[in-house]
């Protein structure tokens, strides 16, 4: 997801199959991740915020994090051909 400014958005898991890694991004650098959020089910659904502001966020299939070595802090790079 492209946000149009730097900031705290939140997203939640309404209606997602399975659960996620949550990776918030400032420009080119990782600034916070949600590891492993499961599924919800009901009215009430968590919002996730980055610790840190953000502009972008990108969700992948939990354990992918853990799997590939991510980790907050770390640089990206092809994130202005978006």
């Amino acid at each position: 997801f492209v946000f149009d400014s730097l900031g705290y958005p939140a997203i939640w898991m309404k209606e997602m199959k399975f659960p996620l890694d949550i990776i918030w991004i400032d420009d080119n650098q990782i600034v916070d991740i949600n590891k492993n959020v499961p599924v919800e089910k009901g009215l009430s659904l968590k919002l996730y915020k980055p610790g840190k502001p953000a502009n972008f966020v990108l969700e992948v299939p939990a354990g992918y994090c853990e799997k590939n070595n991510i980790n907050v802090s770390d640089k990206i790079s092809g994130i202005d051909k978006i």
